[in-house]
């Protein structure tokens, strides 16, 4: 699995569960990622950081 399919997958998975309390943390986890390269792909892929797009 490619990086940007990742990061596809990590902002349908926040879409999914914006009444939870999303962090980098949990996040990054579900996708095998630490926190910090998450972080900075997500950024470089997205344009945004993650909280941008939910109220995390």
């Amino acid at each position: 699995m490619n990086n940007f399919y990742k990061i596809s997958e990590a902002i349908k998975y926040i879409d999914e569960n914006l009444n939870d309390k999303l962090t980098v943390e949990s996040i990054a986890e579900q996708f095998a990622f630490s926190p910090y390269y998450f972080h900075r792909l997500f950024i470089s892929i997205v344009g945004k950081y993650y909280d941008s797009i939910c109220s995390c």
